[in-house]
C-alpha cells in the first residue's frame, strides 16, 4: 500500500503543481491614496534578524508637457520603507521591476535621496515637497517616458514589482497590476 506522502508526491508531479516558493505572502491592503486602487500583495523573505518592510508603493504616469503636435509623459515610483528602529542605513537597495503579459519591460533602482524641483514635477512627489532625504525611508524615481519601455496611453496591463534588500540579504517585494 502507498504512503499518503507518496500519492501527495505522484499528484503533483502528474499535474504540474509545484510547491510555493519560500516566504510568506499577504494579502493586499489600502492604507490612503497610495494604494491607488491597485491592491497589491506581500512576499516576505527573512534570512534572519530584522527585515525590512514596504508600508505603501505608489506608481503614477502624468502628461509631462504637450505643444500641440506630441505629448510627452513621464512615470513616477515611490516606495516607502519601514525598517526596524528607523535603522535605514541597514537598506541596501530599493528596485521597481514593471513586467506586462510577455515579460520585463523596465528595472530601475530607486533612489534614497533624490529632489525632482527642476522640470520634472511629478504631481505625487508633492505631498514630499519634490524630495526625498537620506535616510528617511523614502525612495523615488521618476523619468520622462521616453526614455523607458512604458506607455502611458496604452491598453497594456504592467505588474509592477517593488522589491527592498536590507545589508543581511533580507527582502519584501510588493506587487502592484497599474
Amino acid at each position: 500500500m502507498r504512503s499518503i506522502a507518496s500519492i501527495i508526491t505522484s499528484a503533483i508531479l502528474f499535474t504540474g503543481c509545484t510547491f510555493a516558493a519560500d516566504g510568506e505572502v499577504r494579502p493586499g491592503w489600502s492604507h490612503d491614496h497610495h494604494d491607488n486602487g491597485g491592491g497589491g500583495y506581500h512576499s516576505h523573505n527573512d534570512s534572519g534578524g530584522a527585515a525590512p518592510y514596504i508600508y505603501d508603493v505608489y506608481t503614477e504616469c502624468w502628461l509631462l508637457n504637450d505643444d500641440g503636435f506630441k505629448a510627452e509623459y513621464a512615470w513616477y515610483f515611490e516606495a516607502i520603507i519601514d525598517y526596524p528602529a528607523n535603522d535605514f542605513s541597514q537598506i541596501d537597495e530599493v528596485w521597481i521591476d514593471v513586467y506586462d503579459g510577455y515579460g520585463l519591460l523596465y528595472s530601475q533602482l530607486m533612489y534614497d535621496e533624490v529632489d525632482y524641483g527642476g522640470w520634472l514635477k511629478p504631481p505625487a512627489a508633492a505631498a514630499f515637497a519634490y524630495r526625498t532625504g537620506y535616510d528617511d525611508g523614502v525612495f523615488m524615481y521618476a523619468n520622462s517616458e521616453q526614455h523607458m519601455n512604458l506607455n502611458c496611453n496604452g491598453s497594456a496591463i504592467y505588474d509592477i514589482y517593488t522589491t527592498v534588500y536590507d545589508v543581511y540579504g533580507n527582502s519584501d517585494t510588493v506587487v502592484q497590476s497599474l
